[in-house]
């Protein structure tokens, strides 16, 4: 447990049309979550270089309450506009040709990679191990319960 991963993920509703003229604000609304995440991993001892962002767009089709949390490598309007399409058309087996699609949310999943030290090898040696110390130990017997 002490070397698991440490996850901070900030949160804003949008409702939003997602459009070429307003990617620059979904932009602008990453990059300000983005700092809060990586503040508050910061906060816990996580240093830049271990720090990883990860960007949602929470998506669905207008009209619809269906929507899916799309995540991408790299921040573009076409990456995220594929990446719907395609999971949407995997989900739901269809699209929905002339729909606007919405941007109920916008989430940035900040990552705090632990240090995981690499383990040293093991001396081989010759000969029997040494003898260091003796251990009494007791074992109850097991008792059945009636």
């Amino acid at each position: 447990m002490a070397l698991a991963d440490v996850v901070h993920e900030v949160q804003e509703p949008s409702a939003k049309i997602f459009s070429h003229k307003d990617f620059p604000y979904f932009e602008e609304r990453f990059n300000c979550l983005k700092r809060q995440a990586r503040e508050k991993l910061r906060q816990q001892g996580f240093t830049d270089e271990l720090i990883i962002l990860e960007p949602y767009l929470h998506m669905r089709y207008e009209g619809t309450d269906c929507a899916i949390m799309i995540t991408v490598d790299e921040l573009s309007y076409d990456h995220f506009l594929n990446s719907f399409l395609k999971r949407y058309k995997f989900e739901f087996g269809f699209l929905i040709d002339g729909r606007q699609i919405i941007v109920d949310d916008i989430r940035i999943r900040g990552v705090g990679k632990s240090f995981i030290p690499e383990e040293t090898a093991i001396q081989h040696t010759s000969g029997q191990p040494k003898h260091v110390k003796t251990t009494k130990v007791f074992f109850e017997p097991k008792y059945k319960i009636k």
